[in-house]
């Protein structure tokens, strides 16, 4: 089966359009193929741009990046590998085969940067990130086509060319490209309380023009999802704002004390979902750091917040493959916290997803940079 079969599968393909600008919860990757272990050239990963921040660098006007995770961006990275893995897919009764992460190569810039973070200093040959992603990018030429081959009209048909044409030049002119990876923690680093996983990348625009702002989901987005103006943000339109609540007020020991926590994303796969902060945190790994050398199991264990799906419908996931890189909200349009991760539970389908505090990605970014980074924001910016 084809990454495009899996994509269509699994998750979002509205708005395949071909935007300059990228806005809070846009689908963004690697803009590169990849040569997995069995020889196929395939798409990488696909992620999402949490949301637009502001740093004040020491010396400098603020500066726009946007927030997404590091391991969205390593293949942008010299050395990431691609295997394949028989992996079960919802809907279908075999497993299929699916890339999935290996082992960098040894000592390569992506091998140095799982370790020991990511900065351009450090490693000036990198990958831009593109939005659309290519494995979208694909997925619309391949439906242009479509359209192209059916029997229409005169009139419909050139429409129809046209469109394939735009979408053609769109990637051959390089307007896909909207940044560069600028910061990224690497896998190593962890929050100073609740030994929690900071999993962060930011990502440089090319110019302002690609920056398309924080908007928040209007109430039509939320009702597309079947989503009751009870089970909606009470902000429904405007922009992200700067943190309110704090996660790390919500728990005692690793046990939620505040009733009802509601949180709510924008990500690339799933798009507009709504859920609630568990009554419990969770000690996990994840399957990203498994090849730093040196690590036991324990020192691979961190303790994280956790959100499941307002349950709307058992089979609607508050999150899915993609949506790493979204930030979770409340329901003011406060941003509480930024997607690093997602498990299914055996026997379930919605799932949940891990969050680490806003507050503990924008301390360790300060901390990485040294002393360079003042301050950092959200861009309370909507276009």
């Amino acid at each position: 089966m084809t990454a495009i079969s899996l994509f269509r599968l699994g998750f979002n393909i509205e708005g395949s359009e071909n935007p300059k600008t990228v806005y809070a919860g846009s689908d963004i990757g690697a803009g590169c193929y990849i040569t997995r272990s069995d020889n196929k050239l395939t798409n990488l990963m696909v992620g999402t741009l949490g949301c637009w921040v502001q740093i004040k660098v020491k010396g400098k006007d603020w500066a726009t990046m946007g927030l997404t995770c590091y391991h969205v961006l390593g293949p942008c990275l010299e050395g990431y590998t691609v295997g394949v893995a028989k992996t079960q897919v919802p809907g279908l009764s075999e497993k299929v085969d699916r890339s999935c992460m290996s082992e960098p190569t040894r000592d390569s810039a992506c091998w140095k940067a799982d370790i020991d973070r990511f900065s351009p200093r450090d490693m000036p040959t990198i990958e831009m990130v593109e939005h659309p992603p290519r494995v979208k990018h694909n997925i619309n030429v391949t439906d242009k086509h479509a359209d192209i081959e059916d029997d229409l009209p005169t009139e419909a048909q050139e429409a129809a060319e046209a469109e394939l044409k735009e979408v053609l030049d769109f990637f051959n002119n390089g307007h896909q490209y909207f940044g560069r990876p600028f910061f990224a923690s690497g896998y190593l680093r962890r929050t100073k309380t609740f030994n929690g996983r900071l999993d962060w990348a930011l990502i440089q625009p090319l110019d302002d023009s690609r920056v398309g702002g924080n908007a928040l989901p209007t109430v039509q987005d939320w009702q597309s999802k079947g989503y009751f103006q009870s089970q909606m943000p009470r902000k429904r339109d405007g922009v992200l704002e700067s943190q309110g609540i704090s996660l790390h007020n919500c728990v005692k020991d690793v046990t939620v004390v505040h009733d009802k926590v509601s949180g709510f994303k924008m990500g690339a796969s799933t798009r507009y979902t709504a859920g609630e902060l568990s009554w419990v945190q969770t000690t996990c790994t994840i399957t990203e750091d498994k090849y730093v050398a040196g690590r036991s199991l324990e020192d691979r264990r961190s303790t994280e917040f956790v959100f499941a799906p307002v349950q709307l419908d058992p089979k609607i996931r508050f999150g899915n493959r993609g949506d790493s890189g979204a930030v979770v909200f409340d329901k003011l349009g406060r941003v509480m916290g930024l997607v690093f991760t997602g498990e299914r539970p055996h026997q379930c389908d919605a799932g949940y997803i891990m969050v680490t505090p806003i507050e503990d990605v924008f301390a360790d970014i300060k901390e990485f940079s040294r002393g360079q980074v003042e301050d950092i924001r959200i861009l309370e910016r909507g276009n």
